[in-house]
């Protein structure tokens, strides 16, 4: 049962770069952002098939200017807060 009610006391600033945090842990998990357009492929440094989870985290850590720390604990949590490894949009129930 999904939790209902979590959100509502967030302020639209925190719910924005929650949302922008989302974007950036799925591409770092399977090398594309939510949504992708079919035939859409990985940009460099984020393909699965050629580079590991930490290569990744690594990429998107330097692509934002923030931590390897910071990339790899906003991922950790959102595993911990969702009920599988996150994926694209497309393919969540």
């Amino acid at each position: 049962m999904e939790p209902f009610g979590l959100l509502e006391g967030l302020s639209v600033k925190v719910l924005e770069e929650a949302r922008e945090w989302e974007r950036h842990i799925v591409e770092v998990e399977t090398g594309l952002p939510p949504n992708p357009l079919p035939g859409a492929t990985p940009r460099a440094g984020f393909d699965p098939a050629s580079t590991t989870i930490a290569e990744r985290d690594q990429a998107k850590a330097a692509e934002l200017g923030a931590s390897l720390r910071t990339v790899q604990t906003r991922r950790a949590t959102a595993f911990c807060l969702g009920s599988r490894k996150p994926q694209r949009r497309a393919e969540w129930p």
